[in-house]
């Protein structure tokens, strides 16, 4: 404040208004902003929310997938953690477990990911899984359809039609339920790898009983 010095008439002249405001319902979390602001919010809210928003969630861990990508799904809707240097072969221990933490929403490949920002707390060691698996019988097998089942852990019956290894020992084997394909990937680097190795032995029209595989994705669906 400055005193204009008017003889007889003081005034009292502003000469600058700071304001500091908190914003009781962020629709995101700017760089640099303090993680105090972060609210939580269901998967669901999450996954449609944008890239670059921060969130608490508190989730099951429910499906391990090769490498830095586990799955975690509440009562709403399930998403893929990514967390570097994190594999199911260091950590088969998180399957199963409620984490609270908060996380960044990303998208890699058109897979819808949430990265800790935070080392995430476990709460319980055990805790039943939020969902019923998704039957495919009950969705179409198109990007589309699937979308919103991302994550989300399936049983179903799908017809093979073909099969292949890479060179790293990697499966990828197309399947079918008479009218869509989608494809069945098995990473070399899950910790019981060998234990797929049955599935050398399909053919063109074998059929696939599918239990507790996963909705994932990589610029189109998949099965991991």
């Amino acid at each position: 404040f400055h005193d204009t010095g008017a003889s007889g008439n003081a005034q009292i002249r502003i000469a600058s208004i700071r304001l500091m405001l908190e914003d009781a319902a962020p629709t995101s979390i700017l760089p640099g902003q303090p993680e105090k602001f972060v609210e939580a919010k269901t998967i669901q809210e999450f996954r449609a929310a944008p890239d670059g928003f921060k969130a608490e969630l508190t989730a099951v861990i429910t499906n391990s997938g090769g490498f830095t990508t586990f799955a975690m799904e509440d009562a709403t809707a399930a998403v893929a953690i990514y967390k570097a240097k994190v594999t199911a072969a260091t950590n088969p221990e998180l399957v199963g477990k409620k984490v609270t933490g908060v996380f960044q929403k990303g998208t890699f490949k058109d897979l819808v990911q949430a990265t800790p920002t935070s080392t995430p707390i476990t709460v319980d060691n055990t805790d039943p899984l939020p969902n019923e698996k998704l039957d495919l019988a009950t969705v179409a097998l198109t990007a589309e359809a699937l979308e919103p089942y991302q994550s989300r852990r399936v049983v179903g019956e799908l017809t093979v039609v073909s099969f292949a290894k890479a060179g790293n020992g990697t499966y990828t084997i197309t399947l079918t339920n008479g009218t869509d394909n989608i494809v069945l990937r098995i990473d070399y680097r899950l910790p019981k790898y060998a234990e797929f190795s049955n599935l050398e032995t399909l053919v063109e029209g074998d059929v696939v009983v599918l239990d507790n595989a996963v909705i994932g994705w990589y610029n189109a669906p998949q099965l991991v």
